[in-house]
């Protein structure tokens, strides 16, 4: 990197800027190759270098919400995945009432992972549904058909638990209707991150969703896993 900032000294304030947001080097040295190698000033260089992270990632529009269906949230323990889902229903039953959306709790390994789904579901005046099994879930699921909303909240293991892409399987197996989103928090270690993707099959993930937002130092590590 000395070499480098020392041929190209102006892109030295676009270097610090992405590095300042803990952005992984890989994904740091993609962004400033793309930059012009002269004739800009470093200040320009800085911003160009911010607006080629803001493209590299891809933000769905509209709202994947919008399209309604099936959508199940997976993901590692304690990434705030039932607290999202809550804030996903609170988000459509305000738009299109209570009536249009439903949950759907197969979390049957944390000790009162039904029990807070319930709560939500109480305080949003939408129905909620506990499952344990496949079948239970294809049944829940086939009886919810008409529905405009149905999200599932998915158990969470450890990012090194093999089970947590059988969990994805196992809910892909009930619906050919569903999309599963992982749930990344932003307060996590680039490695933990990666390691959580490496998990789960990647090709079968409608996307990702960013949680603990409030909480993290800085978006480098979640933002490098996601640009990759």
């Amino acid at each position: 990197w000395r070499q480098w900032l020392q041929q190209y000294p102006r892109h030295r304030s676009a270097f610090h800027e992405l590095q300042a947001l803990d952005l992984s080097l890989e994904m740091t040295q993609r962004i400033l190759s793309t930059l012009p190698p002269s004739g800009e000033d470093a200040n320009q260089l800085r911003r160009q270098a911010v607006a080629a992270l803001v493209r590299t990632l891809s933000a769905p529009t509209p709202d994947p919400l919008a399209e309604g269906g099936v959508i199940a949230l997976v993901g590692t323990t304690g990434v705030g995945k039932t607290t999202t889902l809550a804030k996903l229903a609170a988000r459509y039953a305000l738009k299109h009432g209570p009536q249009a959306v439903q949950l759907i709790s197969s979390d049957g390994h944390r000790i009162g992972a039904h029990e807070q789904l319930m709560t939500y579901g109480r305080l949003l005046g939408v129905g909620v549904h506990v499952v344990e099994t496949p079948a239970e879930l294809r049944r829940v699921l086939s009886g919810l058909k008409d529905i405009p909303l149905v999200l599932v909240d998915s158990a969470g293991m450890g990012q090194r638990d093999r089970r947590l892409r059988e969990e994805l399987s196992r809910l892909q197996a009930a619906s050919g209707r569903l999309r599963a989103y992982v749930v990344l928090p932003a307060t996590a270690r680039l490695d933990t991150l990666d390691e959580t993707l490496s998990a789960l099959k990647v090709s079968s993930l409608a996307g990702a969703v960013i949680s603990k937002l409030d909480e993290a130092t800085s978006l480098g590590p979640v933002l490098s896993v996601l640009m990759q």
